[in-house]
Formats: structure tokens, sequence, C-alpha cells
């Protein structure tokens, strides 16, 4: 696109007037059902070598998918009707995981007729109680609990999804308007699901102050600390209106295009987190455990597998679900253990192929902390005597 790369030219002095007539045109392609435009926009632009350009599209694609323009309703003081100013709504998705009791499925709504009575309620105000938005902004919590499957794959369908959004109302009366989660043809009690729930905060575009979700903050730790308040406080509320679950961890509100990999982040740091308890044992610090980190190239993708062993020889392990670059991954893994208070880590240089399973059951194998090979989170599974069962690989 030659907008593109007059935006990107350094001299170009109406940058800013080429920047919005190139937003312009990315969401007339997208709304009018012409994203594959945009795409190929993108990969000639990267072709050419024109990378900046490339990514310039890219992020207006992506912000064109989160942001919707609105008309907002301002009334002035001492007036008696409002009027229509130009807005935006902005939509987050929130991943959540949810742990229950393994006898039901996983709820797919949070709604006001569960054991709380309020609790979509309570949960639409937490955001406004934890200083996330501001008092003029208004929001839309959509009451479902969307598979990641169930959540769209391109831009013009997050647009779409967010109109829906935008349109319901927030009672469990009136969502028919939204898309239905899938629970899939035979849904299982699962004890481990990963959803997704959406909001959208609608302000107008020159209003003050919209809240630290919009806008940020110019210190990343007070925003930080925000949302950890509103987490745990709407934690609490999930807890409350969803029966049968009996543990929640709740994500930071992220973009939409960012949703799985947000997700798969806040479903790799709980299964560490619950591992490192485990081999810690009951009462004990983490700093007790000791851990070994492998990389493995799967048929199915790469993953990263944690033995993780305590002072009296407990052993847990975990898996993590690797992105792009398994050397990054590995990375915040040894960062995730240390900030957890894990003190000795070793991670295997090499990465293997294959499936880390046993060959006599399927079940996971994770890597010996205190001796080489692999073994089963129980060492008696098949030899009693013996916690090494496969000694297909030298790990350290």
């Amino acid at each position: 696109m030659a907008l593109a790369k007059r935006v990107m030219e350094p001299n170009d002095e109406g940058s800013a007037e080429t920047m919005t007539r190139l937003a312009e045109l990315i969401t007339h392609l997208i709304d009018s059902g012409r994203e594959r435009s945009v795409i190929a926009a993108i990969n000639a632009l990267s072709a050419r070598g024109d990378a900046d350009a490339a990514d310039e599209v890219a992020f207006l694609a992506d912000d064109a998918a989160q942001v919707l323009e609105i008309a907002v309703l301002r009334q002035a003081p001492g007036e008696t009707e409002a009027e229509a100013v130009a807005g935006q709504a902005v939509l987050f998705a929130i991943p959540v995981l949810l742990i229950g009791d393994g006898e039901r499925a996983a709820p797919v709504a949070l709604t006001n007729e569960g054991a709380d009575r309020s609790a979509l309620d309570k949960a639409a105000r937490s955001f406004r109680d934890a200083g996330l938005i501001g008092s003029e902004p208004s929001l839309v919590l959509t009451p479902y609990l969307y598979r990641v499957e169930d959540l769209p794959s391109d831009w013009e369908g997050w647009r779409r999804l967010h109109r829906a959004l935008l349109d319901q109302r927030q009672s469990a009366s009136s969502v028919s308007d939204l898309p239905v989660p899938s629970e899939g043809e035979e849904p299982g009690p699962d004890p481990l699901q990963l959803r997704y729930m959406l909001v959208s905060v609608q302000s107008a575009l020159d209003e003050s102050d919209p809240g630290p979700l919009i806008t940020g903050t110019d210190d990343d730790s007070e925003r930080d600390a925000l949302i950890e308040a509103w987490a745990g406080a709407y934690t609490e509320i999930l807890i409350a209106g969803l029966d049968g679950m009996w543990e929640i961890s709740v994500g930071d509100p992220g973009e939409p295009d960012e949703a799985g990999r947000d997700g798969l982040e806040l479903l790799n740091g709980c299964l560490l987190m619950m591992g490192i308890e485990e081999a810690a044992g009951e009462g004990q610090e983490p700093g007790t455990v000791s851990a070994s980190i492998v990389g493995w190239r799967t048929p199915n993708g790469d993953l990263l597998t944690i033995g993780l062993e305590g002072k009296h020889g407990e052993f847990s392990g975990a898996w993590w679900v690797c992105g792009e670059n398994m050397r990054g991954d590995i990375e915040a893994v040894r960062e995730f253990l240390e900030s957890a208070g894990v003190t000795r880590v070793v991670a295997d240089e090499q990465i293997y192929e294959g499936e880390p399973r046993c060959k006599k059951c399927g079940e996971p194998l994770f890597p010996a902390v205190t001796r080489e090979g692999l073994r089963h989170t129980a060492p008696d599974r098949h030899d009693p005597g013996s916690s090494t069962t496969e000694q297909s690989h030298t790990l350290h």
C-alpha cells in the first residue's frame, strides 16, 4: 500500500493525516469483507523489504479488530437533553482458567441466576471499583465463557462479535444476539478448563480520564497493582457465581488478537505453580524445590517438560506449551521458577524429538532432577525399586 509507505517516510509532513486515511481504508476493507486485501498488502510490503510499513498495516488492522467508532451520549451540566459526541468502544479478552470438581462440565455463562444472584452485575462493576476505568465510561461484559475455538480467527469476526456485545445488556435475559459457546458433542468433566470473557469499554474521544485500562499509566507497576487487585476481586466473584468451580485463576484483560497467547501464558503458569507446590509438599517453601527443564519437538508442537523435586524426594512434573520461540520459553520458565522461589534450575541445552511419554503406559514423563533420564511422577508405576523408567535420552 502506498499509504503505508508514506506513513513510514521520516519527512512526510502529512503523516498524521496519512495515518488516519490508512486506518480508515483498512477498517473499510475489513468491514466490507475484503480482509484478504489487507493480508495481501502486508505480505507484499514484507516481500519488498518494507517490514516497518507491513508492521504498521498489521498494527492498524489489529487496532480495528479491538476498537469500534461509536457515538456516546453526553449531558452537559444544566442541560435537559444529552447530545451525541464521537466516541470509541475498546474490546478486551479476559482469560479465565477454571479448575472444577471433576464431576461436572465447566459452566458456559456467568449470570445473575446462580448461587450469587448478582454475580454478573458485580463482575461488571469490579472494573470501576478497582479503578481500571474512570467515572464516565460505560462498560458491557459478556456473560459467556468462550473456548478459544469459539473466538474469531480474523479481524472481521472480532468486529462483528464486538458489535453483538454492544447490542446486549448486562442481564441474563438479553444475550440472544451473542454467539453461544460451544460445549462440544460430548462435554466432559475435565477439571481444568481455559475460557475467555469479553468486555467492552465505551468512552468519548475527548474523555479526560477514561481510566488506566484504556490509557495505561506512567508507571507500569501502578497499572500492574490495579490489575492484580481487580483480578483478586474478579476471581472471588466468579467462584461465588459459577457452581462446581473450586478454584479459578484470572489473567489480564488483553487485546483480542493476543487472546490465545495470553490464555496459554495463564495456563502454563498455573500448571507450573501447581507442580511446584506439589513437589514442595504441604507447608514447605518453593525454595526447597529443584527443577530441570527439557525441550521437545512433538508432532503437535513444541513443548517443555519440567521435572520438580522437593528436598525429601517428592517428585512432580509440569508441561509448558511453547509459542514460536522455544529458547525464549525456556528462559521464561527459568524466570518463572526463580520468581516463585525455586533456587536450583537446570535447563538441558539439547532439544529432543518425539513424545515425552512412557512407552509402556503412555503416561507423561518428566526429566529427573537428581539423576539422569526420564521418570514418572509416580516412581513405582512399573518398577518399585527405581524412579527412572526410561533411559533413551541422557538429559544432563
